[in-house]
């Protein structure tokens, strides 16, 4: 989860199929740099708002 932006948080949840640690993003230290969007593996995040 060394991707450059500080919101982006390793969970403590897993991927039911991989086993892989899911990530979660903390509104609160999101600056709307995009990176998420860019790196995620499975498209499952989006911009609201």
């Amino acid at each position: 989860f060394r991707v450059g932006c500080p919101a982006i948080l390793k969970s403590d949840q897993t991927h039911p199929k991989t086993g892989k640690p899911k990530a979660t993003i903390d509104p609160l230290l999101c600056t709307g740099c995009t990176v998420c969007l860019q790196v995620c593996p499975v498209d499952a995040i989006y911009e609201t708002g």
